[in-house]
């Protein structure tokens, strides 16, 4: 009994020491809680340390821009997040000599055109091969490449997406012009400049001016009644006017920037002929109708379809005329269905509007994979406007061209002499052509005059292993501008037109903006076996770019 007791009073004795242990526990939890304003200071420490964390991450991001910006390299942007590169990087590499004591301080502009290849195009009979066809292959090594590589305006054709596009520009410091023309086209021309004010060259937000010219309606006389046209394109040119950003200067200083993407066809070169000649004079004499930008640079940039060897190339830059080109000319001087089809019905119902600063339309509805599906196989309409598969052979080379006739007086068509003088209000210097054969980065045998570039078609059966370049010359423009595994060819360029007019067979380029660097195109080892390729490039065309000294 007395053990009983013994053990309950331990135990009593126990439970109490338990719970003096408990209480005492509890009390001193209690008096370490903080307080509410300890919290509230805890807080306050953390959303510093954010805010503090996240403007070194943009100065650190606005760093890398400038060190990217002064290399003329990409840098990091090549690479995605998980460590694919998603580009092919290049360097902006100097022109000897065009860095002399007065053109180091002046105001310089880098210039970009590409032709990004619109998602609507792509179809796979175009690019067998290609690892890079659906959008979501597409999209990052795309918006990497346009949004890394250093430029302050770009021109872009082919453009569709825009709802994915325009996003990214306005984030990453760019303002943009984009339009189609018509209604009906699935994608048009966007011009696009830098706003940020932390870039070294920026422009204010919204254009002086902008034009979009339809280049089916552009009319040859002062009656506006002949457009000499040959065919229905749908083709357009798109100008801004883009006022330079810039504090205590006495005069508003800025630059004209066009772009353009001209009839795709390779036999119909006299329908690029012409709209390059009307698209020329409607820039000059869009430039003399505001005293504001009277005595601005103008840049013509864009995808023109036409090889230097054309007799497009050689109107624009006031070469000398080849036999090929009048004779070019000539077996397409013709007239095509489209062109009696749409005097049938003259009412123009599809002309669109200018989307100004990215106000795009909305995407159509529908599930991701019929879209994409879509967009693989194409449809009619668009293979009509751009497709490259139409064999443009089909009748023989010494026969009409497909779905044309032979032009009659009554149709207006212009003679090659009337090409020549709608040419004639002013001839422009090509900045490749003048410059890329003198960069500092040696590109002997990048040139389109190279001997060594090699076949432009897949099923050139004349060709042969090791025969001579067909356009062996002194031409220093890019080797290749587009190199898909099918067609390997020079399309784009960057004209540059002075301030006056010379005549086309005056020498004189004076006003004109001195060209003092270029962006390299690759290689063709580094394009081989053809584009769009993950990792190189997500479009078939290259991006090219000149940077201008602006007087």
């Amino acid at each position: 009994m007395g053990n009983s007791e013994g053990q309950g009073g331990a135990s009593a004795k126990g439970r109490k020491q338990a719970s003096n242990a408990a209480s005492g526990g509890a009390s001193s939890s209690s008096s370490k809680r903080p307080s509410p304003e300890e919290i509230e200071a805890k807080r306050r420490e953390r959303a510093e340390k954010k805010a503090r964390e996240e403007r070194e991450r943009q100065e650190a991001q606005r760093q890398r821009q400038l060190q990217l910006e002064a290399d003329g390299g990409a840098g990091a942007a090549v690479l995605s997040p998980d460590g694919r590169q998603l580009f092919e990087p290049r360097k902006w590499s100097a022109v000897a000599g065009a860095h002399g004591e007065g053109v180091e301080h002046k105001q310089r502009i880098k210039v970009l055109s590409w032709n990004i290849l619109a998602q609507g195009l792509v179809r796979r009979k175009l690019f067998p091969g290609s690892d890079c066809l659906r959008w979501k292959d597409r999209e990052e090594g795309l918006s990497a490449e346009m949004l890394s590589l250093p430029w302050d305006v770009g021109c872009f054709q082919e453009v569709d997406r825009i709802e994915d596009h325009g996003p990214k520009l306005k984030e990453s410091g760019r303002a943009y012009l984009y339009a189609k023309g018509y209604a009906r086209k699935q994608h048009g021309l966007m011009v696009a400049w830098n706003i940020s004010s932390w870039r070294t060259t920026r422009f204010k937000e919204q254009p002086a001016g902008s034009k979009l010219v339809f280049l089916d309606d552009e009319t040859v006389d002062k009656e506006a009644k002949r457009t000499g046209l040959s065919r229905v394109t749908r083709n357009i040119g798109l100008f801004a006017a883009l006022s330079l950003d810039e504090e205590g200067s006495d005069e508003q200083r800025g630059i004209i920037v066009a772009t353009t993407h001209l009839f795709w066809h390779p036999m119909h070169a006299y329908e690029r002929v012409r709209q390059s000649g009307l698209l020329k004079r409607a820039l000059l004499q869009w430039r003399q109708s505001n005293e504001a930008w009277r005595k601005w640079p103008v840049v013509l940039a864009g995808d023109f379809n036409d090889q230097p060897h054309s007799a497009t190339h050689a109107l624009m830059t006031a070469s000398d005329i080849s036999a090929h080109c009048r004779d070019e000319v000539q077996r397409s001087t013709v007239v095509h269905t489209s062109v009696d089809e749409r005097r049938a019905n003259l009412a123009v119902k599809d002309l669109g509007k200018l989307d100004i600063a990215g106000e795009a339309a909305a995407p159509k509805k529908g599930g991701e994979a019929g879209e994409e599906e879509k967009e693989e196989e194409g449809d009619g309409e668009e293979e009509e406007e751009e497709g490259e598969g139409e064999d443009e052979n089909a009748e023989g080379s010494d026969q009409m061209l497909k779905n044309c006739r032979a032009a009659k007086e009554q149709d207006g068509l212009l003679s090659f002499d009337e090409l020549v003088e709608l040419h004639s209000a002013s001839s422009a210097s090509s900045a490749y052509g003048q410059h890329f054969g003198s960069l500092q980065e040696d590109q002997a045998g990048n040139y389109f005059g190279s001997k060594e570039r090699g076949k432009e078609r897949y099923d050139d059966t004349e060709w042969k292993e090791g025969q001579p370049n067909i356009h062996l010359g002194p031409s220093k423009e890019p080797m290749w501008t587009l190199f898909s595994s099918i067609f390997s060819l020079t399309l784009d360029y960057i004209f540059l037109f002075p301030l006056q007019s010379p005549s086309p067979s005056s020498s004189d380029r004076d006003g004109a903006p001195t060209v003092t660097a270029l962006l390299p195109t690759h290689k063709t080892a580094v394009l081989q076996p053809g584009i769009p390729r993950r990792g190189v490039c997500a479009s078939d065309h290259i991006a090219i770019g000149a940077e201008l000294s602006l007087s």
